[in-house]
């Protein structure tokens, strides 16, 4: 079986948008400085190149910030395309500072990455600078130009952040699946909602971009017949899931994974048939696996209840409007008190909490 192609990372129309800016700088770069056409056909090919990668996404946000840079440099460090660059011939470096940014602010997925992302692109951005002082330009003008495009790129990433933010956060409000709903529906929801998990965990885990796609695929598709995330063109609805099922008819997984919470400690049994415990004042009852922890903070309280959905942690991030790290923190945490192996465990044993 062949392999499934990795999806594009930027829309076509943002694709054919940089063709047109790599076309058009081509072209008035011929027009203004004739006799160094072969530095401008090779700049036009690094161009194409930085194109590709920010179009599939391949090596990340950080590669491509560093494609566009070395764009840039090589712009900057050349004389003719430095009068390009003074002249706004090259449209390109700036369309593809934009571009950059807004795909490092999205999808940076490590704090290093991150940093040398930002120190790439800075180090374009100088350049861009100096190739403008260059041509007589005043230095805080030339900053300030050079910078109007990681700007955009930041606030439009930003935008599309908070956009999805309070688009989760509105439609958390939508249907409920019926708490009541017959222990074959709960089962099966159980294992979409473990495959949802798995899978987050795997893309997060990944070491190429061809298997994070894959794994987001199957979250996907998961939480779709959770009824989660509708496919095409339906209205985006998010549907709570929220499982109470009968403790006679849990599921195996969910009793291994609550084993030791959901039974009292040094339970006997005397001969007569009467339970007594270890701790002092005799008998004990177990507390209710339906009722959460009394240590959970309010705000671990709203991390189980989006968990519990099989919201990734950077959704969960996304609404609560917090760090995708921070949410991390809390989830271990919450794994390490709860003595769950992983946070499907956490999670599955969270869909008996009445949060």
């Amino acid at each position: 079986m062949s392999p499934v192609p990795a999806a594009p990372y930027q829309k076509r129309w943002v694709m054919l948008l940089q063709l047109v800016a790599v076309g058009a700088g081509l072209v008035l770069g011929i027009v203004i400085r004739p006799e160094a056409v072969t530095t401008l056909l090779f700049s036009a090919v690094l161009q194409l190149v930085a194109t590709v990668i920010g179009w599939r996404g391949i090596g990340g946000p950080v590669a491509y910030a560093g494609a566009v840079a070395l764009v840039v440099l090589g712009a900057a460090a050349d004389p003719a395309l430095r009068e390009l660059l003074y002249v706004g011939g090259f449209p390109y470096a700036h369309l593809g500072l934009a571009l950059a940014t807004q795909a490092l602010v999205s999808r940076a997925r490590t704090v290093t990455g991150l940093i040398v992302g930002v120190v790439l692109l800075a180090a374009a951005v100088a350049a861009l600078a100096a190739a403008t002082t260059a041509q007589g330009a005043p230095i805080s003008t030339a900053l300030l130009a050079s910078s109007v495009p990681v700007l955009v790129g930041g606030l439009i990433a930003t935008s599309s952040q908070l956009r999805r933010a309070r688009r989760d956060r509105v439609s958390q409000g939508g249907e409920m699946i019926a708490p009541s709903m017959p222990p074959e529906a709960g089962r099966a929801a159980s294992s979409l909602l473990t495959v949802a998990l798995l899978s987050e965990s795997l893309g997060d885990e990944a070491s190429d971009a061809r298997t994070a796609v894959w794994s987001e695929q199957v979250r996907r598709i998961a939480l779709r017949g959770l009824g989660a995330e509708p496919s095409g063109d339906a209205e985006r609805l998010q549907v709570q899931l929220e499982i109470r099922a009968e403790r006679d008819h849990a599921d195996e997984a969910l009793a291994d994974a609550t084993k030791a919470d959901a039974s009292p400690r040094g339970t006997a049994t005397e001969p007569d048939g009467t339970d007594v415990t270890g701790a002092p004042g005799g008998a004990h009852e177990p507390n209710d696996p339906g009722e959460p922890p009394s240590e959970l903070t309010d705000r671990e309280r709203e991390i189980v209840r989006l968990l519990r959905t099989g919201a990734s942690n950077a959704a969960i991030a996304r609404d609560l409007y917090l760090s995708e790290a921070t949410i991390k923190g809390h989830v271990s945490r919450l794994m390490r008190r709860h003595d769950c192996g992983n946070r499907t465990q956490l999670a599955l044993l969270a869909t008996r909490w009445s949060l």
